[in-house]
């Protein structure tokens, strides 16, 4: 019988992927809809990608209040600042850390067991062993929201380094419109709102 190194899989027609698992939870499932194949080939990974860290945008969005949802979200938005827009970062940093969460009420905080997302092998690392699930049913709490974030500030942090495209400035921009509100009234939330969006979102004229 022949044997293979179990640390390297054979090449196969799928290219190097990886099945990772994520919990489906804040409805991010049902926004990823079909979106379960994020490597069909090199290039097709970004569409599907920006899509999972859209709907755990909106799914952090809609189901925390306010600055909690902001706060959540916090490892996605510097992982874009600090790629695109460093100098707006110790502007944002300085906003985020002067915030702090009041309840850790969550609208949507059933656990509908997990989603299983085909992944470019490269980009495996981001899905390791501090990624947290649960059961189908089971009442999610934020630790595991905040895990999830974790992972896919991850997955943008490496999409970032290798393609600042315009997909990417669209997503950003998709973000920066979803947060407005969450960045308040206040001159420093409004600076850097304003900065990133400036920099991002085509100006219409």
């Amino acid at each position: 019988g022949e044997t293979t190194d179990p640390g390297t899989t054979n090449p196969s027609s799928e290219g190097d992927c990886i099945q990772a698992t994520l919990p489906d939870i804040l409805g991010i499932g049902k926004c990823l809809g079909n979106d379960l194949n994020l490597c069909v080939d090199d290039n097709t990974a970004l569409p599907g990608l920006l899509s999972l860290v859209n709907c755990t945008v909106i799914g952090v969005i809609h189901n925390l209040s306010g600055v909690n949802a902001l706060l959540t979200i916090k490892d996605i938005l510097v992982a874009i600042v600090d790629k695109l827009l460093p100098s707006v970062g110790s502007l944002l940093t300085g906003f985020l850390s002067g915030q702090a969460g009041t309840s850790s009420n969550i609208t949507d905080n059933a656990c509908r067991g997990q989603i299983k997302l085909g992944f470019p092998n490269s980009l495996g690392k981001c899905i390791d062993d501090t990624l947290l699930f649960c059961a189908d049913g089971d009442t999610v709490d934020t630790s595991i929201i905040e895990s999830l974030v974790k992972a896919v500030a991850c997955l943008l942090t490496d999409l970032l380094t290798t393609n600042p495209g315009t997909l990417i400035k669209q997503l950003i921009c998709d973000v920066m419109m979803a947060t407005k509100a969450l960045f308040g009234t206040t001159i420093v939330g409004n600076m850097a709102h304003k900065a990133i969006t400036g920099a991002m979102c085509k100006q219409e004229t």
